[in-house]
């Protein structure tokens, strides 16, 4: 039986602390806790689609504040947005090619 997405995040969190990642932990760690707060607000826990959600959500906050940081002058806090996209990307699927899908 193939793990959960939660359940890899929390593996990867494992090996990240033990690795001494403290980037890729500090990503993890935010994820856990949004997939949390939307297991409190669910009352219940989520499957993958529903925790492919949330960090579906991440990215995209994560996304806009680049953009305004990149607005803002400030390329350094742009940057490490851009690593935590980066980060939260691998636990997503490939988005499929426009050939791809079907009209």
């Amino acid at each position: 039986m193939p793990i959960s997405l939660k359940e890899r995040l929390e593996e990867d969190m494992r090996t990240a602390l033990r690795a001494g990642d403290r980037d890729r932990l500090s990503v993890i760690r935010m994820a856990l806790a949004a997939i949390k707060r939307s297991e409190i607000d669910n009352r219940g826990s989520l499957d993958d689609s529903d925790t492919q959600g949330v960090l579906e959500k991440m990215v995209k906050q994560s996304r806009e504040a680049a953009d305004l940081y990149e607005q803002g002058g400030e390329p350094g806090r742009a940057k490490k947005e851009a690593a935590e996209i980066e980060i939260l990307m691998r636990y997503l699927p490939e988005p499929l090619a426009e050939s791809e899908v079907a009209v």
